[in-house]
């Protein structure tokens, strides 16, 4: 028999969660805090979680071969697998958002149905969202180019005020065989008289 969600049925899902990072041991200590943290957000509750061991991500040459990669250097791959049961579509949806999955599995209901003003709120939710991200990505590269302009602008200062030190030691270099050289015509012309 063919299961149908109603708005108050709760949804069953598989999906897994990857982290990347070092070392080894943050990895693995992170990876569980996600999980852990997970759990606590309103409208989820984890049923079961398999937590998998890091393992060194290989750094692939343009050949195909293995990189070496300098000891304390390497990047750590690890992912759990999750199931958990959402009390909503608007739960499950905050936790792909904000955790964003690298896989997602619906294991039940098989069937949605749902009234349109339901639909209407959870499309809604989900636009609210993608403005608040583009916000983000827009302040984000403002700062960045703002950043890259001071660092410019503060480049350009060392330099220009290198160039003014070289150039006073040039002029000092020069007043000073200036000197020396007026210097030894006033020696040469009391020696001759």
């Amino acid at each position: 028999m063919e299961r149908i969600l109603d708005e108050d049925q709760k949804i069953n899902v598989s999906f897994i969660i990857e982290i990347l990072g070092r070392p080894k041991e943050h990895v693995a200590e992170t990876l569980g805090k996600i999980v852990d943290e997970m759990d606590n957000e309103k409208g989820v509750q984890v049923i079961e979680k398999t937590l998998h061991e890091p393992k060194i991500l290989e750094e692939k040459d343009e050949k195909g071969d293995v990189k070496k990669v300098k000891e304390g250097m390497e990047l750590f791959t690890s992912f759990a697998d999750v199931e958990a049961e959402f009390e909503n579509l608007n739960a499950l949806l905050g936790i792909i958002f904000k955790y964003m999955p690298s896989n997602i599995e619906i294991n039940s209901p098989e069937t949605f149905v749902f009234k349109n003003d339901y639909v209407s709120e959870i499309l809604t939710g989900v636009i609210l969202r993608l403005h608040k991200y583009d916000e983000i990505t827009k302040k984000l590269t403002h700062d960045n180019m703002e950043l890259a302009q001071r660092l410019k602008d503060i480049v350009d200062k060392v330099r220009e005020s290198k160039e003014n030190k070289e150039k006073g030691k040039n002029s000092e270099a020069a007043d000073t065989q200036s000197a020396s050289g007026k210097n030894s015509e006033a020696e040469s012309q009391k020696k001759s008289s």
